[in-house]
């Protein structure tokens, strides 16, 4: 077993690279921080590229991935690892996309346009994911779904449902694309229906919009049923992470 020592060694150096969202979309790659996120890698399926520790790391918690472990010094994990207080452990992946158009084949869509935030973003992906709806689609530019924080927010349920992207050049041809028996729930605060009267179909798709902006558009002709959720004491509206679980499990129920 190797050990890597230099901070400077091109390995490593791409390595840090893929902290920065350009050369993840670059490479299409991503960091796995710390052994809960990677063994729920593991256990769904996904192959990693590699998979580098501390000596530290493996002295004190033992891993079933000895045999692929490139050991690390701790300065190198320092600077590979993309949070500030290194687990010991970082593993590579490719990110898992599908092709949004395999997703339509599905009945329960969640479609996320343009959120910014990654822990509402990682929330979203981890009920989705317990909710067992068939799949996610990202539309038009928002938080990275394999950046760190996201990752850690959906505590590795990212990687048991579907995830595709949709660029927002192409949100025009989506709509006309989906399905004519996908109904189109929006949420809308305050304005749409309320959701514990609505009784989703069987193929639905429920769009939750940017934190503050909402929707960025119209939905190319389609229908769309706008549902909300009535809230007390003149709070204006929920957090889009809160929303969206309220709705998710009325659209699986």
């Amino acid at each position: 077993m190797g050990k890597i020592t230099s901070r400077q060694n091109p390995r490593v150096k791409y390595l840090a690279s893929l902290q920065s969202r350009k050369e993840r979309k670059k490479t299409q790659e991503t960091i796995l921080e710390g052994p809960n996120l990677i063994k729920e890698a593991n256990r769904a399926g996904i192959d990693f590229i590699e998979i580098l520790a501390t000596e530290d790391f493996l002295a004190t918690e033992g891993f079933y991935f000895k045999e692929k472990i490139t050991l690390v010094s701790e300065e190198v994990m320092d600077k590979i690892s993309p949070t500030r207080t290194p687990r010991g452990i970082i593993a590579r992946i490719k990110q898992p996309y599908y092709p949004w158009q395999e997703l339509l084949g599905g009945e329960k869509l969640l479609l996320l346009e343009g959120l910014q935030d990654p822990g509402n973003v990682g929330t979203l992906i981890r009920t989705a994911a317990g909710a067992d709806l068939d799949g996610i689609i990202l539309l038009g530019e928002g938080a990275d779904p394999y950046q760190p924080k996201v990752l850690r927010a959906s505590a590795g349920a990212i990687f048991w449902i579907p995830v595709g992207k949709v660029k927002q050049e192409e949100r025009d041809s989506f709509f006309s694309e989906l399905p004519r028996d996908f109904s189109l729930y929006v949420a809308q605060p305050g304005q749409g229906r309320d959701f514990r009267q609505v009784k989703f179909a069987r193929k639905s798709a429920l769009v939750l919009g940017h934190e503050t902006r909402g929707i960025s558009g119209d939905f190319s002709g389609r229908s769309v049923k706008k549902v909300s959720i009535p809230l007390a004491r003149d709070i204006e509206s929920l957090n889009v992470a809160a929303a969206g679980a309220i709705l998710i499990w009325a659209m699986q129920s």
